[in-house]
């Protein structure tokens, strides 16, 4: 595992906080499942290890993921045979070697357009890494939206690269120029990817529907932006979510972050692996607030 050099003097370049490497992020033991359970199986196994993603496993290797999204969808459609694992994972799962830098490791996880690694350590173990994971690593490690005045906090380590919430900042900005494009292609994207909302949103007009779908995202960038006031309000928004009163299941709030990063994707000409790691850093933090008030 790579330690972090010391503090270099005020002289001297801050060090790439990006010499660290992808065995120094949070990598945890890997819980797998064969390729031929049952998704019912595996949806059983997530309860109980209290996990969001599983390992598909054919002989003992990786060769896929099932996240709970893949099993959410199977809910959605309200399908009485639930198939095997192997007809819904993501197959050809990424797996890198525990020396693989940060940035590197981002940028592969970024171009592939996945959220999850197998990282494979000389000793011939294996962990797993998200994408937030390394983001946070790359950023900063501490919480954004910590109810502090300020809503925020940088680490030293944090400092040695572009802040994380300014970038994203700066990145919104640039993406929501043409505002009605932006809203519309997010709102497109969310909507096809969850039969709930489809459901849920059904009998409401086209116009009431883009305003929900605009508010949320601009509720969101307000808690980022100004910290504890937009906090605050968020807080109110995730209480009004719980299961008590809308009960609007935490796993969609994944999804809402997803289909918003995608959309920047298509609209923010100087997209790069920083930026959408930035946009993970914060949009994650939105989503661990609205989904802790469940």
């Amino acid at each position: 595992m790579t330690t972090v050099p010391p503090e270099p003097s005020a002289q001297e370049p801050l060090p790439p906080l990006l010499e660290r490497t992808l065995g120094s992020v949070g990598c945890r033991e890997i819980i797998s499942i064969d390729l031929n359970a049952s998704i019912e199986a595996a949806r059983a196994t997530m309860l109980d290890k209290g996990i969001s993603s599983l390992v598909v496993r054919q002989r003992g290797q990786p060769v896929g993921m099932l996240t709970r999204t893949d099993v959410l969808r199977k809910v959605e459609l309200g399908m009485k045979d639930w198939g095997l694992v192997r007809e819904v994972m993501t197959p050809l799962i990424a797996s890198l070697p525990e020396s693989t830098s940060l940035p590197d490791a981002a940028r592969q996880m970024v171009d592939s357009q996945i959220h999850r690694v197998v990282v494979t350590f000389e000793d011939g173990s294996m962990g797993l890494a998200s994408l937030t994971d390394v983001a946070r690593a790359l950023g900063d490690a501490t919480e954004l939206l910590s109810g502090t005045p300020a809503g925020l906090k940088i680490s030293a380590m944090a400092e040695a690269a572009p802040p994380m919430r300014q970038v994203y900042l700066d990145s919104f900005q640039r993406a929501t120029a043409d505002e009605d494009a932006f809203f519309e292609a997010f709102e497109k994207r969310f909507l096809s990817r969850s039969a709930f909302i489809q459901v849920r949103f059904k009998d409401l007009p086209p116009e009431r529907v883009r305003q929900i779908m605009k508010r949320s995202v601009k509720l969101a960038h307000a808690a980022i932006a100004t910290g504890q006031p937009g906090l605050a309000r968020l807080n109110a928004e995730g209480r009004a979510h719980s299961r008590e009163r809308r009960n609007i299941d935490p796993k969609l709030h994944e999804l809402w972050a997803d289909s918003l990063v995608a959309t920047m994707r298509d609209f923010d000409p100087k997209r790069d692996v920083i930026v959408e790691v930035a946009w993970r850093v914060m949009l994650g933090h939105v989503v661990r607030v609205m989904s802790r008030n469940y």
